[in-house]
């Protein structure tokens, strides 16, 4: 739609107007009208230079609409991340189907194009990965109870107040951070009490804070973490900003509760990049702020519990308490101090039983107000086993089981709660510090300097002088210049003999140590006592190179590993220290069997077992009393020829020869031990499975369960294929009757329907292409050039809206004849269709042809498509070799996509270091940094200094003749008032 915006006048009038004079008293004169004719020429180019610059927005506003459907066409042709993708050869291969048939289709799943004629005729085994299964070595109690800590009812609770939302927004992504009272650490909430915390100190609890929330959010498929940044500086502000050179902006958006309300955060009605805050101001910010000390009796009174047994949740009010003197009241009943925990407990129960029934779950009470301690106990014990029981309260971290308590292990514990005084000696044996990187420095050059990183986390300087290299690892000098403490482990790398920063522990004045865990030869990261096993666990799961998974069963109270890869070599393996602690089996062969094995009783159970070599290893148990080693020596004696049996370090028993090779076994039917031995750990196996290929049988053995055969992939999901016995047993012998077969079919719909839409899109963009650079300006009827200037305000005075539109649209009309650029784009973009040899047979056998219009010389892209489709269903492999071959990737030339995108990107790109030439022109509002930096924005830029020259100008020349008749006027009324005088004075 045309613009009717005229070119603003240089009003003459407002600027005289402006000025301190009385226009024509005196003389008659106008001297407005004589002022605007002295200085029209200063007016005139004014007008000339903003109508120039109109014309050049007009020529950005061109461009502008080319550039978005030439980007729009490389992005649905030519991206990865678009369904699409005529450049992607996967694009085409998903096109190609293929079925499976027979009984057992279900069992595989087929894709892309085979070449050959396959046949499956069997699975006999699918691979797996090798997977653990352990209850771990951790403090997580007896899965009966929830046993609570002692607390002191007369100590106050310190609650975190510093809570509520704050929202940021990064680019056109929203991202929402919302704090919570258990966000904040006991060591921050001790640190605020104590008093000493400055407003830099307290900005960066914040931060802290704020930053792990951060990495909680996505923007995209990254972490909100990845793409923010929120810092403090020395006076105490909370910084907010992009990471890396995006051009992207961060604002505060929304804030709510009382981070808006004690932050002073403001938020605009219209809050954008421009008016929302970047920043937060500590200052006038107090500790108090950030905490309130509340009463331990009143945090637990008529708290309501969310209690979930076994996967249903109810939810129970707790008593009301008060105290009452030096006693208390429990629902208005006087109670003892010595019996606050007990009568606690009984109110407790009382509505558990309403809800849960009798005999299902109760509570014990232990200790007056001084040692109060509660226990949740599952009470039915006959059904117990394997139950679950997760609570939820407010009133948790008074009552000294957690605002989240569970009677199976919880993967948020720290680690220092789970392996108790053994993390201490493992710190002790392997601890070492963490290097980081120096980011920030408060206090610069003072006494009390301190440093920080990116994350916000307080780190130690390690300066040269106290350090010892020793074998690669770096060791603290003690008090006596000696060999102290391991620091870092350098890990093979080089110390350049320089200060460095390591992290420093929670009061900031000792390096923070940590110990490695390490699987399958992967350290996949190192931990503190207050790390949780959650981030643990999700470092595991997210390590590529350990290449290993890890859940955690609530019902079995059970972790399992499980190798991400499949075969024979898939393994699951723990290093020592901390991973071996955690989780290795560890076998004490002083355990009894039956105990370790988790059996109600072993008296005259047998264990029957047959290994590789033939030998037949078969015994009863006559104890239950029997320990591991008892069982071990009774299957070795059983044993011959050098075969000794053992169990591993995961628990497994194993049998060897003399030379330490593994010797299978399998267990017998009437085995009821033996199983049982093996079941914590199995090995990962190949898959195995017989095929036809091209008349040819054979056996293939694969480590995973997709199988590759000239260009088509099998996946088997199930075993079959072999017959079965009189018995029912699956033998050997293949069953013909079972193989599965394979169909190919094309689906032509989704490539012809990305196909024409490529070609319509082509000839819209080319259309307007060609139009914008061949259209002369407009022509008067006897054929001269007739001379459209953009209209000014004044011109527009009277018009109607249809005749201004109309008027600008032959003003338009020829802005870019003759563009080089859009010429060369044009010839450019054509010749990706005008082929020639076998590409061109190949493409006219598409029914593909390049139309050339003998009345205004355009071309066009036609396509037929009854002739597309019936070349796809026999020539797939051609027309996608056209489409999607390239240099890059191996071919002697490229095809038409990836021709096509190299120009696209040349005149078009908006990513990279150089951007297209026609984005260097003109700019694009897809991508913000080139709408203010570009050829035609420049000259905008000066044309635009060129009329506030000419501007201020006008004004002095104003202001010189606005003088001047002021002073004429004076003058006259001088001589017109002497004239009266004289003439009174002869009586006139």
């Amino acid at each position: 739609m045309a613009s009717l915006s005229g070119v603003s006048s240089s009003n003459v009038s407002s600027l005289y107007n402006s000025k301190n004079t009385i226009s024509g008293l005196a003389s008659g004169m106008d001297t407005e009208g004589m002022i605007e004719q002295l200085v029209q020429s200063y007016s005139q180019k004014i007008t000339q230079l903003q109508q120039k610059n109109t014309k050049v927005e007009w020529k950005q506003e061109a461009y502008r609409s080319m550039i978005s459907k030439l980007i729009n066409i490389s992005s649905k042709y030519t991206s990865y991340t678009s369904d699409t993708n005529l450049l992607s050869s996967s694009f085409f291969n998903t096109a190609a189907t293929m079925a499976a048939l027979g009984e057992n289709k279900d069992k595989v799943s087929v894709s892309g194009k085979g070449t050959s004629d396959v046949v499956l005729n069997a699975v006999k085994q699918l691979a797996t990965g090798a997977r653990y299964q352990t209850k771990s070595n951790l403090d997580s109690g007896d899965g009966m109870s929830i046993e609570g800590e002692e607390v002191n009812m007369k100590d106050p609770i310190t609650n975190g107040t510093m809570t509520g939302g704050l929202t940021l927004t990064y680019g056109g992504t929203r991202v929402t951070l919302s704090i919570t009272a258990d966000d904040w650490s006991e060591e921050d909430l001790a640190k605020l009490k104590d008093g000493k915390t400055s407003p830099a100190d307290r900005a960066q609890m914040l931060a802290n804070v704020l930053n792990k929330k951060l990495e909680n959010e996505k923007i995209g498929s990254s972490s909100a973490s990845e793409k923010i940044s929120i810092s403090t500086d020395a006076l105490g502000n909370i910084l907010f900003d992009a990471k890396g050179n995006t051009g992207n902006a961060v604002y505060i958006s929304g804030a709510s509760g009382p981070l808006k309300d004690k932050l002073n955060i403001d938020i605009p009605s219209d809050v954008n990049v421009l008016n929302g805050q970047k920043s937060i101001v500590m200052k006038g910010v107090d500790a108090d702020d950030f905490y309130e000390e509340v009463d331990a009796v009143s945090t637990i009174s008529e708290k309501k519990f969310n209690i979930n047994y076994n996967g249903t949740t109810k939810q129970i009010d707790g008593p009301k308490v008060e105290k009452d003197g030096d006693n208390y009241k429990i629902n208005g009943k006087s109670v003892k101090a010595d019996e606050l925990a007990e009568k606690y407990a009984e109110a407790l129960n009382e509505e558990l039983d309403k809800k849960f029934g009798k005999n299902t779950i109760s509570v014990t009470g232990k200790g007056g107000d001084e040692d109060f301690q509660l226990t949740f106990n599952l009470a039915d014990t006959e059904h117990a086993k394997g139950a679950t029981l997760l609570i939820n309260t407010d009133a948790g971290d008074a009552l000294g089981i957690g605002n989240t308590a569970s009677n199976y292990l919880s993967t948020n514990s720290t680690l220092e709660k789970l392996l108790g005084d053994r993390f201490d000696k493992l710190l002790d044996e392997q601890g070492h510090a963490v290097k980081a990187e120096l980011a920030s420095t408060w206090n610069k050059g003072t006494y009390n300097e301190r440093y920080f990183d990116k994350q916000g986390n307080e780190l130690l300087k390690i300066t040269k002088d106290k350090v010892i290299n020793e074998d690669g690892k770096l060791y603290l000098k003690d008090a006596e210049g000696k060999k102290g403490e391991l620091l870092l482990d350098l890990k093979g790398e080089e110390y350049d003999g320089e200060d460095f920063y390591v992290q420093a522990d929670e009061d900031g004045t000792a390096p923070k140590r940590v110990v490695d865990f390490e699987i399958n030869g992967e350290v996949v990261g190192s931990y503190g006592k207050d790390d949780k096993l959650s981030d643990l666990m999700f470092d595991i799961n997210n390590n590529k190179n350990a290449n290993v998974s890890v859940n955690f069963s609530k019902t079995s109270n059970s972790f399992v590993f499980t190798s991400k890869d499949t075969g024979k070599a898939s393994r699951v393996d723990f290093g020592d220290g901390l991973a071996s602690e955690m989780f290795a089996a560890n076998a004490d062969l002083s355990q009894k069997t039956k105990d370790v094995l988790e059996m109600d009783e072993l008296k005259g159970k047998t264990f029957s077992l047959t290994t590789t070599t033939g030998k037949k290893v078969e015994f009863q148990f006559n104890s239950d009393n029997g320990s591991l080693q008892d069982m071990v020596n009774k299957i070795n004696a059983n044993l011959d020829n050098g075969l000794k049996a053992s169990l591993n370090d995961k628990g497994v028993l194993e049998i060897k020869d003399k030379g330490g090779n593994i010797i299978g076994y399998t267990t017998n039917e009437n085995d009821e031990v033996a199983g049982k031995l093996g079941s914590k750990y199995t090995a990962g196996q190949a898959a195995i499975v017989t095929v036809t290929v091209n008349g040819q049988d054979m056996t293939l053995t694969r480590s995973t369960n997709n199988i590759e055969i000239d260009g088509m992939t099998i996946t088997a999901k199930d075993t079959f294929g072999y017959k079965k016995d009189e018995n029912g047993n699956v033998t050997n012998e293949i069953d013909p009757s079972q193989k599965v077969t394979f169909q190919s079919s094309v689906d032509s719909d989704k490539i012809v329907d990305a196909i024409k839409g490529l070609i319509t899109d082509f000839n819209e963009v080319m259309s307007e292409v060609k139009s914008a650079y061949s259209t002369m300006p407009y022509k008067k009827s006897d054929g001269t050039l007739a001379n459209y200037e953009p209209l000014t305000e004044a011109d527009m005075e009277g018009m109607s809206e249809s005749a201004i539109q109309k008027y600008e649209e032959k003003a338009k009309q020829g802005i870019l004849f003759n563009d080089r650029n859009l010429s060369g784009l044009y010839n450019s973009m054509l010749n990706v269709f005008s082929l020639s040899g076998e590409d061109g047979q190949v493409l006219k056998n598409m029914g593909i042809t390049v139309n050339f219009s003998t009345t205004d010389g355009s071309s066009s892209i036609q396509l037929d498509e009854k002739k597309l489709r019936s070349y796809l269903e026999t020539n797939l492999d051609d027309v996608q070799d056209l489409f999607t071959r390239s240099v890059d990737g191996g071919a002697a030339t490229n095809g038409i996509m990836q021709n096509m995108k190299n120009q696209l990107d040349r005149y078009a790109g908006i990513s990279g270091s150089t951007k297209g030439i026609l984005v260097q022109e003109a700019g694009t509002p897809l991508y913000s940094l080139s709408l203010m930096d570009n050829n035609l924005q420049k000259q905008i830029d000066n044309t635009q200094t060129e009329i506030e020259k000419w501007q201020s100008k006008l004004s002095d020349r104003v202001d010189y003749y606005t003088s001047q008749f002021t002073r004429l006027e004076l003058l006259i009324n001088q001589m017109n008032s002497q004239s009266a005088t004289l003439a009174g004075m002869m009586g006139g």
